[in-house]
């Protein structure tokens, strides 16, 4: 049983009011590149218009790509990469085609991946999808960016079943979202139409269209004895973990743990393999250097970014499935997350509203800082390492090295527990063998 730790919620309003007479609160949305140049126009032969927009991911949201978008395919590799100073791309075109109004990926002129031609232009065969009458082009690729890290890699995902291919797959099992922003909200919903058991985590209040997803506040009190746990507990098990608003993850390299306790306990009391993080560099800025300098540098950030050569980015490509199984499926159901430009360059920005969500979301009160409902070393768990070291101990398998065993150079030493030759010393190994041999 843990307490929940509230920060004071009078100082932060202070700020709250200072900071907003200082800083504009941007929307959780793709912040527009500030230049005035127009919609990418490609004009075909045949006069017709392709409108192209390229957005740019970074910090815990390209992290996060790297590491589960290909996790379907084979061929990929998930060695640890250094991505601290990395920034993809990825460019969506929408033209009229033979069948109707299309979305893509524009397709690199170096690619081996299959192509679909679109009056000239190239575009990735396994991203495309009918945009339905009533949706902006707009719309549809801000759409499209939107759900390519928090959907398309976080969604738990079935493939090769009965010898399908991998567009045959489909997605099943159960994924949680935290945060109550907009953002958050779209991917909840996005998760639910796939037809994923969705819960949404918030410490605020959320309005959620779709009846299918389960809001949860960090604490939930236990039927059994009242007493509240984290919503982690709560849930059991899960197959994905989308954090909108943090990045469990340590440092800048790309592992399945990420050096990270909370991720190694997701995976081992939870069974969550998907840990996928959209915290945005410029998000993670302000939220290290707070609401009087955090946001001055934040901008200065995304400002590098907009006047970056799109030649310097990593050019991302969606997995397979993109198209057919993710995004026509939202473009069906309307489920949209609206663009408020139209800009050529398109990077994602920072929001106060996740900035306060995070910082007011209440700690665990075991010291560690944890946000209340994430999983935690608890006491059960230390009594388990304990009892695996000792029984390291008895087979012999710590220190101790007999020097007859070592005559030759470079012979193997073999490793056994030292003996008890003292009378007056007793060796106890861990807390158990404290409690067994003293305080039994």
């Amino acid at each position: 049983m843990f307490e929940i730790l509230k920060p004071p919620f009078v100082s932060a309003s202070i700020l709250f009011l200072l900071a907003s007479l200082v800083y504009p609160l941007p929307s959780h949305s793709f912040q527009p590149s500030l230049t005035t140049a127009a919609p990418a126009t490609v004009t075909t032969r045949q006069t017709l218009q392709a409108f192209k927009q390229t957005y740019i991911y970074d910090g815990g949201e390209l992290q996060s790509f790297l590491l589960y978008n290909n996790r379907s395919n084979p061929s990929s590799s998930s060695s640890p990469r250094d991505a601290s100073d990395s920034i993809g791309c990825v460019t969506f075109v929408t033209s009229q085609t033979s069948n109707g109004k299309c979305i893509g990926v524009l397709a690199s002129s170096s690619s081996s991946l299959e192509v679909e031609q679109w009056e000239g232009i190239d575009v990735y065969k396994h991203t495309v999808a009918k945009i339905p009458d009533g949706i902006s082009d707009n719309d549809a690729m801000s759409t499209a960016a939107a759900c390519l890290v928090g959907i398309h890699c976080g969604a738990p995902r079935v493939v090769g079943v009965g010898g399908s291919g991998e567009d045959e797959g489909f997605y099943s099992g159960k994924a949680v979202v935290v945060g109550g922003n907009d953002y958050a909200s779209f991917l909840a919903e996005g998760l639910a139409v796939l037809g994923i058991e969705t819960f949404l985590v918030s410490n605020g209040a959320v309005k959620m269209k779709h009846k299918g997803v389960k809001i949860m506040k960090p604490a939930v009190t236990n039927d059994e004895d009242d007493d509240e746990i984290g919503f982690a507990a709560a849930i059991g098990r899960f197959d994905s973990l989308i954090d909108t608003i943090a990045n469990e993850r340590k440092g800048s390299m790309i592992s399945d743990d990420g050096g990270s306790s909370v991720i190694e306990l997701l995976q081992s009391k939870h069974q969550c393999n998907k840990y996928i993080s959209t915290l945005s560099k410029s998000q993670n800025i302000v939220k290290k250097e707070g609401v009087i300098f955090g946001p001055g540098k934040a901008n200065a950030h995304v400002k590098s970014l907009e006047a970056l050569n799109l030649k310097k980015c990593t050019p991302l490509v969606p997995s397979s499935g993109f198209g057919k199984l993710t995004l026509q499926v939202l473009l069906d159901n309307k489920v949209i997350f609206p663009s408020k430009n139209n800009k050529q360059t398109v990077t994602r920005g920072w929001s106060m509203h996740d900035f306060w969500e995070e910082t007011s979301w209440p700690r665990d009160s075991n010291g560690s800082g944890l946000r209340f409902g994430m999983p935690v070393v608890e006491e059960e768990d230390l009594d388990d390492l304990f009892q695996k070291e000792r029984l390291l101990i008895e087979r012999g398998t710590r220190i101790g090295v007999r020097s007859e065993e070592v005559e030759e150079e470079g012979r193997t030493a073999v490793q056994v527990k030292i003996e008890q030759e003292n009378p007056y010393v007793k060796e106890i190994y861990g807390v158990q063998g404290l409690a067994d041999e003293v305080i039994g």
